[in-house]
């Protein structure tokens, strides 16, 4: 089991503004094939939970924008609170949706600053219908596969093409495997017309939406069973597929329908 320590500091507080707890598990709730785990973990006081990028782009208080080269985006923020990337948050729109690849917090007025990323959508290197091919609209989704997760994570040596090479092919295999996983529960395709490789437009499926739906309308009250949870661990199949601590309950409700979303989707 990996544990994604999205922690919402650059930099660790003093012990005086820390809650320290030991990591504990409640007591589980379960839908269909899939069973989520509370976490409740070490809370950082003192300092308000950052925005997450979903709320800051929404906002309009983050940019995101093409570098022309698909392992390396730019974003800057804008605004007057800091915003917490994770690793594997999808952007939207560019010359290819992309998935970031790192966990950062993105301090006020951060300037422009590089973000490694992988492309999840193979092929399209142009504008598509009336989005910007200079920048990213929006990123409501996250990498709804564990495979994904593991390769997108893989650190690349610099911008080095060749670095880039395998992990990027281990992505864009796992949006096929994961497309065509789909088609075959909703019983028909999930890739979308305009960009079949596109898995953020996979990801708008209506179709998926309304099956990862029942899943989702199961589940999301977990947060409010469990006031006190910082993160969760996700069991598919009886297995563990993922599991997220945050360092406030703030970050990780605010983090907690994305992560509901790919849980249910995968």
């Amino acid at each position: 089991l990996g544990l994604a320590c999205a922690l919402a500091l650059a930099t660790p507080l003093p012990s005086s503004a820390r809650t320290l707890l030991t990591p504990s598990v409640g007591q589980p709730i379960t839908y269909e094939n899939l069973t989520i785990f509370p976490v409740r973990g070490e809370r950082l006081a003192g300092k308000p939970a950052p925005l997450t990028l979903q709320e800051a782009m929404q906002k309009d208080l983050v940019r995101v924008r093409e570098t022309g080269t698909v392992n390396s985006l730019e974003i800057e923020n804008i605004g007057d609170r800091d915003v917490f990337i994770q690793a594997g948050d999808i952007v939207k729109g560019g010359k290819q949706d992309r998935v970031l690849s790192v966990d950062m917090v993105l301090g006020p007025k951060s300037g422009a600053v590089a973000i490694a990323s992988f492309c999840v959508e193979q092929g399209r290197w142009q504008k598509r219908g009336n989005e910007k091919a200079d920048s990213f609209a929006s990123s409501t989704t996250s990498l709804p596969s564990r495979e994904m997760k593991l390769a997108a994570a893989k650190p690349i040596a610099g911008n080095a093409p060749r670095a880039a090479a395998e992990p990027q092919q281990e992505v864009w295999r796992g949006v096929q495997k994961m497309q065509s996983k789909l088609a075959d529960t909703l019983g028909a395709p999930a890739a979308a017309a305009a960009s079949p490789s596109s898995l953020q437009l996979t990801m708008e499926n209506d179709r998926l939406k309304s099956a990862a739906g029942a899943y989702e309308r199961a589940l999301r009250a977990m947060v409010e069973a469990n006031p006190e949870a910082t993160g969760l661990i996700v069991a598919i199949n009886g297995k563990v597929s993922s599991a997220d601590l945050y360092s406030s309950r703030g970050l990780f409700r605010a983090m907690w329908p994305k992560l509901l979303n790919a849980a249910a989707v995968e």
